[in-house]
């Protein structure tokens, strides 16, 4: 109870500090909107039209995956199938880590990187709910990963489900879009995406609470 107590007052707070942000720092920004659908990214329409939706954006330093930290990079108040914008620090200084996963290299090798977590909120819900970002129109996923500077990284990790190839050539420095495809029922390819036609949505997963 005291985590739930804590994170609703972050969220109050982020809320009412959100229009005295430092001007002149540096912003990457994408033009997003929001949708509602299941883990495995069927979607749902006419869900909670009417309520306010927080999209909250923890870090995972140094890590693909993870455990999520107390770190709360970005918090967004918006209603569902609207457009939202999504501005993130262009330096995220001492908040990004090394690389923490054996199983991938990136170079150069002193590279700091954070992953992008998403999850959804509503006042209704005690804990914080799942989200993931998805393509509009394929069954494409993305992540959002933060890199200290242009870097690559490679690698393929395994897990109970299978495995992940990692192909992320020249990453620039900033926030960059990994693109998960499914190549088979066991294996998937992640891979760097520049498309600025994509139309990427916040999918707000129904019935997938994250204890917090």
């Amino acid at each position: 109870m005291f985590k739930v107590i804590l994170f609703t007052t972050l969220i109050l707070f982020l809320q009412a500090c959100s229009t005295t942000q430092t001007k002149n720092v540096t912003k990457d920004s994408f033009n997003l909107s929001t949708t509602h659908c299941t883990k495995k990214q069927k979607k749902i329409e006419n869900y909670r039209n009417n309520e306010h939706l927080s999209l909250v954006f923890p870090s995972l330093p140094g890590i693909i995956f993870g455990k999520i930290s107390n770190d709360i990079v970005k918090v967004v108040h918006t209603l569902p199938n609207k457009n939202f914008v999504l501005e993130l620090p262009h330096n995220m200084g001492n908040r990004a880590k090394k690389l923490k996963h054996e199983e991938l290299s990136i170079t150069p090798s002193n590279t700091k990187i954070i992953r992008l977590g998403t999850f959804h909120h509503y006042e209704s819900m005690e804990h914080l709910g799942g989200g993931m970002f998805i393509d509009a129109i394929s069954d494409d996923s993305y992540t959002l990963v933060y890199f200290s500077q242009p870097a690559s990284l490679i690698g393929t990790v395994k897990n109970s489900e299978g495995e992940i190839e990692f192909k992320i050539e020249n990453a620039k420095a900033g926030w960059n879009w990994f693109k998960h495809t499914k190549l088979s029922s066991k294996k998937s390819q992640i891979v760097l995406h520049n498309d600025p036609n994509t139309s990427i949505k916040f999918c707000a997963i129904v019935n997938d609470a994250y204890q917090i």
